[in-house]
């Protein structure tokens, strides 16, 4: 790292380095409901620290993991000019929220010089026609949002997020995401090709299926919309409660069976795949979706054979383990590594 490097982090433009800051103090350790309160001020005094603060986060997203060199928490002091002082805290406490901040910080600016780097700093002065976020087969990725809203991103999936005067706009692409609203005027409305959901303080998921979407509300209520016309309308079709799901298709829509009561979240979202009395077939396209090998099904009469269990998505092993030795299910090896699944003899 060279200090003109770090020069242009410090003394470039304030609400870049001001957004970037507060990127970094909502992932220090000791973050209080405080410094949020003093984070949401922030993102409402000027329209333009909500697009520098959604920025910053699209290149946290797109960069992926960075180890920060000690030298640029260093270099960086804990808050620039025109952030909110913080309250006042025994020395003990202040020096741990200086050593909480320090290391986010150094994180964030390590992202930040990484793009600089990589000549992409044509992005904060380019116009916002949507920040994209991926994640890669067998990766999980949480965002926070400009508006305070979480979005939990699981394998394989993809979605382009839109602040709009009188909407927040996320569009999923392909996969699957957990959405924790923010209460706020603006409804947030998810869209797909099928079909979309509008909310405006509330958490659910959203998977992108054949032809559908599965909308499956854990707390709060939504609305189910038909997908948007040419002309940018859409209609409503019904509303779910806490505990339903549904699959919405083009402008028709059928429930499904409903969560298990008391779940606060869908398991993917710690790892882990729940089954409960569904078709293999099913169960193998799930696991298909975190790993490689690809599992296939080479007896036609085992797609239909019913399963129940709970399992790491990250372990394929242990879910072959189970169907061998409960379900009496075999495997086997194809021509291009494939695992098979056939029934044992």
């Amino acid at each position: 790292m060279t200090t003109p490097d770090l020069h242009l982090i410090a003394t470039g433009d304030p609400i870049r380095y001001q957004a970037a800051w507060w990127v970094a103090r909502l992932r220090a350790d000791d973050v209080s409901e405080l410094d949020r309160e003093a984070w949401r001020a922030w993102m409402d005094e000027d329209a333009r620290h909500r697009a520098a603060y959604q920025r910053i986060e699209s290149l946290w997203s797109s960069l992926g993991e960075f180890a920060p060199a000690p030298e640029i928490a260093a270099r960086i002091e804990p808050a620039p000019d025109g952030l909110p002082t913080p309250s006042p805290r025994p020395p003990a406490q202040r020096a741990a929220r200086r050593r909480g901040v320090r290391r986010a910080w150094g994180a964030v600016a390590a992202i930040v010089l990484a793009a600089l780097g990589m000549a992409v700093w044509t992005q904060w002065t380019a116009p916002v026609e949507g920040e994209v976020y991926r994640t890669a087969i067998g990766e999980r990725r949480t965002l926070l949002l400009a508006d305070g809203s979480k979005l939990d991103l699981d394998t394989g999936s993809e979605v382009t997020v839109r602040f709009l005067r009188d909407e927040r706009q996320i569009t999923v692409e392909r996969g699957r995401a957990f959405f924790r609203v923010a209460t706020e005027a603006r409804p947030l409305v998810v869209r797909s090709r099928y079909g979309a959901v509008r909310a405006v303080g509330t958490s659910f998921e959203v998977s992108l299926l054949a032809q559908a979407i599965d909308v499956a509300l854990y707390e709060g209520r939504v609305d189910l919309l038909t997908a948007a016309d040419a002309a940018g309308h859409d209609v409503k079709l019904a509303s779910l409660a806490p505990g339903q799901r549904a699959e919405v298709r083009g402008n028709a829509f059928d429930m499904k069976p409903g969560m298990a009561a008391g779940d606060a979240m869908p398991a993917w979202t710690s790892g882990r795949l729940q089954f409960d009395d569904v078709p293999l077939q099913e169960a193998v396209d799930e696991f298909n979706r975190y790993s490689r090998p690809r599992i296939v099904i080479g007896d036609p009469a085992l797609a239909a054979l019913r399963i129940s269990g709970r399992f790491r998505s990250d372990d394929p092993n242990g879910f072959m383990d189970a169907l061998r030795v409960v379900y009496r299910v075999r495997e086997t090896r194809g021509a291009a590594g494939e695992r098979v699944l056939r029934r044992s003899h």
